[in-house]
């Protein structure tokens, strides 16, 4: 999805590619000026610019190939394509002024046999607004854009979701390491959401990480959503504004403790999700020497507030081993991942009844 700019923006953005073509993967002195196009790359393949860069170019193709013939005519296509540096008979021309020559011709119907004697100055100046309008237009099309009213301020890239749970089977100690992507200019608080805490519980400690930490990231307050029940706001600080484009790594843990009269955490399970599609998740559970290791565990993907859950495999008998591995769970998911799903670890112990019958749909599946 393009992110929430200016069309001004976006064009100048597109200015770039027409100046630069199907080289601009091998320019990256070029990445400032189509910062924000690149946004529209999956963050998988934004791992370096060159990678981004071939990817943005092939779905900027993508979309004037498959752009509806009331958007935009076939010689309207073929033109846009050359304009670019796209058409496979143009991507080794480095000239603008060749491709704005041959695209005119396909671009200005009424040029054809009689074009004025600097066509590509004249269309540069009378016409490539115009169609590169058409251009950022197919791409709303096709990939959506964000508005004032549905936008996000980053990308999750990838996550690394730590857990320990103690001897009262509560999770003790939680944390994260995550790396975003930031979609708008100048963002100086990044905030995230997570559950609220269990009852019971009689302090709790979230720090930051100082370990990798380049953009100064403080902690600047912890609310809970009155939108959200059962959900809170951590808001992080950063060090200086940050601008569309860069990656922000933020890292912390949240040491939990509760009171003897704690019942046992009421969630047999620990989840990742995100606002995005195509994240990296790691999500590991640790259980402390002193308690008892459960007797099943899984790995699911769930739709939350639904029932439609996907169940893995037995964790002890085909996935895990956790006296082979110093008792920890965990599971990793590569980036074909869906937003809003959650993507997580389950246990049970048989000796609990509360927690065999939240989990009774789950044995019967795997029965």
């Amino acid at each position: 999805m393009l992110p929430d700019t200016s069309d001004e923006t976006l064009l100048s953005e597109l200015t770039v590619i027409v100046t630069t073509g199907w080289n601009l993967p091998a320019r990256p002195t070029r990445q400032e000026g189509v910062r924000h196009l690149l946004l529209l790359v999956p963050p998988p393949d934004s791992t370096s610019y060159r990678r981004a860069a071939q990817r943005l170019l092939v779905m900027i193709d993508v979309a004037l190939r498959n752009a509806d013939d009331s958007d935009l005519g076939e010689d309207d296509r073929i033109g846009c394509r050359i304009l670019l540096g796209l058409h496979p008979e143009y991507r080794t021309e480095t000239s603008p002024i060749v491709r704005r020559t041959e695209a005119a011709h396909y671009l200005v119907p009424n040029w054809r046999g009689k074009p004025p004697r600097d066509a590509a100055v004249a269309f540069q100046r009378r016409h490539q607004q115009n169609v590169l309008r058409q251009v950022l237009q197919c791409l709303k099309v096709t990939y959506g854009a964000e508005t004032d009213l549905l936008s996000r301020d980053y990308d999750l890239v990838s996550t690394r979701r730590r857990y320990v749970v103690g001897a009262n089977r509560q999770v003790m100690s939680q944390g994260e390491t995550a790396v975003y992507r930031v979609r708008l200019d100048d963002l100086e608080t990044l905030t995230i959401t997570e559950s609220v805490h269990p009852e019971g519980v009689l302090e709790t400690k979230l720090e930051v990480s100082p370990l990798d930490n380049e953009f100064g990231v403080e902690l600047a307050d912890v609310e809970a959503l009155e939108t959200q029940p059962g959900r809170r706001a951590i808001s992080f600080r950063l060090g200086r504004p940050v601008q569309a484009g860069q990656r922000v790594q933020v890292s912390w843990q949240e040491s939990i403790v509760y009171g003897a009269d704690a019942p046992q955490w009421q969630r047999d399970w620990v989840a990742v999700s995100a606002p995005n599609d195509n994240f990296e998740a790691e999500v590991s559970v640790r259980f402390a020497d002193d308690v008892q290791l459960p007797d099943v565990c899984w790995w699911y993907v769930a739709q939350p507030d639904t029932d439609v859950t996907e169940i893995g495999p037995r964790a002890l008998d085909e996935l895990f081993d956790l006296r082979a591995s110093r008792r920890v769970l965990q599971h990793w998911t590569s980036a074909e991942t869906e937003r809003r799903l959650d993507y997580g670890l389950l246990w049970v112990w048989l000796d609990d009844p509360a927690s065999v019958k939240r989990w009774q749909a789950a044995f019967a599946e795997l029965a």
